[in-house]
């Protein structure tokens, strides 16, 4: 019985190289399967027709979509990426999604369509948005954090079917039916009937593996994680600053107000360590520790911002003076 889900990456490449090695590290957290052109050597032509047997080859689609369009292949009319779209359609592989979002600006600009290849790009677009559940990402980090959690509930998901496929293949194989298309159609209609049901077994089966889910998403969704935890945190309280100095307080007033939620954005981020930790005990799996490892660093990072800023008014007796250095450090 294989359980392990084979995931086709379709992109284009340049663009996303490093995109896509951060989506297969993820994959490969959870024991997925990437399959796609980083498979086959630099000096393999990789024939369209290669393509579309491997996106035939594999339980899930993952299309990232940036601005370009791609290569047309010679004899088509629509780029490999497309075509590799429209063959999991066929197909009715399920598809995930995953575009660009519309307001990165620092994206290189050759590696944006033009004319036509930017006609057919958007055209696309408007397509899957109006056909397609489908996640944005800004870089490859957030990318990488949509996919691990979406392949990995399918991946929840082909372990309870097959398991449950295996019991009720187990318990048809005793039947007295002689005809193989009967017994075929037999444990498709029980499958139908039972296709929402998950047993005691199963579930016992597939704990570790909820388990392991329920870690991913609390990666993705937690409120106090984010990559530029630190930058956004500096951002926010820079805004705060300026607010509060143009309504009239003083600076030594604003510098009161900027320890204090600094403090509270720490506190945060500690109570959730001590919370997660409350709830998991010491007996974490990787993704578990994985999700600890992170909040641990947004802690660090905070606790080093605060410690700058103690050394700023430490150095410095004149508020004025201090105040103008903070306000470099947070726009740093």
């Amino acid at each position: 019985m294989e359980e392990t889900v084979r995931v086709y990456i379709s992109s284009t490449f340049d663009d996303l190289k490093d995109y896509r090695a951060e989506v297969r590290k993820a994959l490969s957290k959870i024991k997925a399967q990437p399959v796609g052109m980083e498979d086959y050597t630099a000096q393999d032509y990789r024939p369209v027709d290669s393509c579309l047997e491997d996106v035939a080859s594999c339980d899930i689609y993952v299309g990232i979509i940036a601005r370009r369009y791609g290569d047309i292949p010679d004899g088509h009319s629509e780029s490999i990426t497309e075509l590799e779209y429209r063959k999991a359609v066929e197909l009715k592989i399920p598809i995930l999604i995953f575009l660009l979002d519309e307001k990165t600006t620092d994206w290189p600009s050759e590696y944006c369509a033009i004319d036509n290849d930017k006609k057919c790009l958007n055209k696309l677009k408007n397509e899957l948005k109006g056909n397609k559940m489908i996640a944005q990402f800004t870089n490859r980090y957030d990318l990488a954090l949509e996919v691990m959690p979406a392949v990995a509930d399918y991946q929840k998901k082909k372990i309870i079917r097959l398991q449950m496929e295996k019991t009720l293949r187990d318990q048809y194989a005793e039947l007295s039916v002689t005809d193989s298309l009967k017994k075929e159609a037999a444990i498709v209609q029980s499958l139908s009937e039972k296709g929402k049901m998950q047993s005691d077994e199963v579930s016992e089966i597939t704990e570790s593996e909820q388990q392991n889910i329920e870690a991913i998403k609390e990666i993705v969704l937690s409120g106090v994680y984010n990559k530029d935890k630190e930058k956004i945190v500096k951002n926010k309280l820079k805004e705060k600053l300026d607010k509060v100095l143009a309504s009239g307080h003083n600076k030594e007033n604003c510098i009161d107000i900027l320890k204090r939620d600094l403090n509270i954005n720490i506190k945060e981020i500690a109570d959730e360590i001590n919370n997660y930790l409350r709830k998991y005990g010491n007996n974490l799996n990787e993704y578990q520790q994985m999700n600890i490892g992170l909040l641990n660093s947004n802690y660090r990072d905070l606790e080093r911002l605060n410690k700058t800023i103690e050394s700023i008014l430490n150095t410095n007796k004149d508020s004025n003076k201090a105040f103008a250095e903070i306000m470099i450090e947070l726009s740093t």
